[in-house]
């Protein structure tokens, strides 16, 4: 029951504590349940009301709607198993609720107060609790200041609990010196790589029994995958632009309204540094022409950041007269002023320039007739659908639909593999096309594009291999590089052989590349990643091999360091590590007790109280 608590990074306690204190919650409330209903379940005599789920369910909702930034409704919410992991949560607190009764552990009224005096939720804007945003902050949670005192001194009492359980808990160093010691061991190495060019002569042209050989081996590589024979009639807003005429009026309209796609008017980044009078600002830019301040030292004398002076991107318009005809008369960076603005005399700084543009009606004409033309194909579209829906549902043909329509009819070998273009390459057709049976009756499609279609299965193809004679050169490359490659393994393993004899890299030519303290998680610019892993596996003064499509990889291991716990640096990463396992064990117990608690308790859960809330909810959204 209390196994969503691990999916969450923060505990319980922290999670429900923010959910009280969440100002402006929109959505449902319990008002419209009548008394026969009155909690969705309970822990033995400790019972979640039909309040406090709701407060939960809505207030999770409504998190995910901020995350996503799109409306969260209960049935997305019950698809991803939210209403669940909340009725779980708010009965492993109802388990906790039920131990601090039993056990007499409570909080007083000044430690309530004094929480929430502390609350920022309810300060205004001088940093002072604030009680008109208390009252509007409950008001939006539908709790009264009764109600939220009592939640708060629980939460209290939970923490109290919390600690009694969980706190103190310290395990050893082991855990996280097994960790870093695997991890943090850095291995040193030299490696070269060989090619072609090492070989002694070209790879010769294979005779015809090699091909033929080759050929059976790798047949699933020239077998091509199953597809599907489609017929399908398409229709695009493109496809009618030739019917579609568009007043020149019409166009002027459209570029007037969208003039600030058209006219991009010259800006300049800017930051300015305001007086309090001209005397002061006049003194501050001798001192930046005499080169004894910079422009960033006034800044931060005044206790202020580059940041804080920052006007971002702006124009003409957006600057005093003065200012703007003094910065914007010249494309130089650097500082002007001092100038008069709204705040006082001020020093400017212009740190980029950004040229205007202006893209006149002839130039934009093209644009926006295509604009023009995709609105009204689009509607002209729109307008059909019922009508070919209505022939589809008749019974009407791929083919009759067509003869009826501007649709066009066009046919498919359909695999996902396939290099595909045009209404194939839309998520619409390869969803539809890959799920579709020769048992389905061809449906109208719309796609994102604004297209429509719809489709037949005729027939399924079989993986098939294609005939050596189809793809005989294909064969042939691939059996040159795979030979390449079996080559270059020999001339890989002779030449580490002279290395363990003693040799080395440079000595036998190979250009060398040495790498020094990888980790087992590195990655070396030309190497092959899979290297690595080899290399710390190996012993010292061992070679390791790799190959690519084209090329064979060696590499010898130079040096092994281990990971030194003595060192100040790596004393941070053990005290992390076991800060960290030290918390999961924390959470783990706090899970155990809770689980063990419903144990014993009991859990019960009302079925209807919480199918009513659904029905509830789903009605009002």
């Amino acid at each position: 029951m209390a196994q969503a608590l691990r999916a969450k990074s923060t505990n319980i306690f922290v999670w429900i504590l923010l959910l009280l204190l969440i100002v402006g919650l929109a959505g449902f409330g319990a008002g419209s349940f009548g008394g026969s209903f009155s909690s969705v379940g309970s822990v033995g005599d400790e019972k979640v009301s039909i309040k406090t789920y709701i407060r939960a369910l809505n207030n999770q909702i409504n998190q995910i709607t901020q995350q996503t930034g799109q409306q969260f409704s209960l049935d997305q919410a019950r698809v991803l198993g939210v209403d669940r992991q909340v009725l779980e949560q708010v009965l492993a607190i109802a388990a906790l609720d039920g131990q601090i009764k039993q056990a007499g552990i409570s909080v007083g009224d000044a430690a309530v107060k004094s929480q929430l005096m502390d609350i920022q939720a309810f300060k205004g804007l001088d940093g002072k609790f604030d009680e008109k945003a208390y009252e509007f902050a409950l008001k939006q949670a539908d709790l009264s200041a009764s109600e939220y005192d009592e939640l708060l001194r629980n939460e209290n009492a939970r923490l109290l609990l919390q600690n009694a359980v969980s706190k103190g808990i310290k395990s050893n160093d082991t855990y996280a010196l097994t960790l870093l010691k695997f991890h943090r061991q850095v291995r040193s190495f030299s490696w070269a790589r060989l090619s072609e060019s090492n070989l002694d002569k070209p790879i010769s042209e294979p005779s015809n029994s090699e091909v033929d050989k080759f050929y059976l081996e790798h047949a699933e590589k020239y077998t091509s995958p199953e597809s599907k024979e489609i017929s399908y009639a398409y229709l695009s807003p493109e496809m009618l632009f030739s019917n579609i005429e568009i007043e020149t009026e019409e166009l002027k309209k459209l570029y007037n309204d969208n003039i600030d796609q058209y006219f991009m008017e010259e800006k300049r980044s800017v930051q300015r540094l305001v007086f309090s009078n001209q005397v002061e600002a006049t003194n501050a830019y001798s001192l930046l022409q005499a080169g004894s301040k910079t422009f960033e030292q006034l800044v931060i004398g005044r206790g202020l950041t580059l940041e804080d002076i920052s006007l971002g991107k702006i124009g003409p318009t957006d600057l005093d007269t003065q200012a703007s005809d003094g910065i914007f008369k010249s494309k130089e960076l650097g500082l002007y002023g001092p100038y008069s603005s709204d705040l006082g005399p001020a020093i400017y700084q212009v740190n980029a320039v950004f040229d205007g543009n202006v893209t006149s009606f002839e130039e934009a004409r093209e644009d926006l007739e295509l604009t023009k033309k995709s609105e009204y194909a689009r509607k002209l579209i729109d307008g059909m659908i019922e009508d070919l829906d209505d022939l589809l549902a008749s019974g009407a043909t791929i083919e009759e639909l067509v003869l009826d329509s501007e649709m066009e009819l066009k046919k498919t070998s359909f695999n996902l593999n396939n290099d595909i273009s045009g209404v194939e390459s839309s998520n619409e057709f390869k969803i539809e096309a890959n799920k579709i049976s020769e048992d389905d009756y061809p449906t109208l499609l719309n796609t994102a594009s604004g297209s429509i279609l719809a489709m037949r299965l005729d027939s399924i193809t079989p993986p098939t291999l294609q005939t050596l004679e189809t793809v005989k050169d294909e064969v042939v490359s691939d059996w040159k590089k795979a030979e390449t490659i079996i080559q270059l393994k020999l001339v890989a393993n002779n030449l580490s052989q002279k290395v363990k004899n003693g040799e080395n890299f440079s000595n036998l030519g190979l250009v060398t590349n040495d790498i020094k303290g990888i980790l087992r998680s590195g990655s070396i610019e030309g190497l092959p990643q899979s290297i690595i892993p080899k290399l710390f596996k190996i012993k010292l003064g061992e070679i390791s091999q790799e190959n690519s499509e084209k090329s064979v990889f060696i590499a010898k291991l130079n040096s092994i360091t281990d990971f030194d716990e003595t060192a100040a640096e790596n004393k941070k990463w053990i005290e992390y590590l076991s800060s960290q396992r030290d918390a999961q064990l924390a959470q783990d117990y706090l899970e155990s007790f809770i689980v063990a608690v419903q144990d014993l308790e009991g859990v019960s859960i009302d079925q209807k109280s919480l199918n009513a809330i659904q029905a509830s909810i789903g009605s009002s959204q």
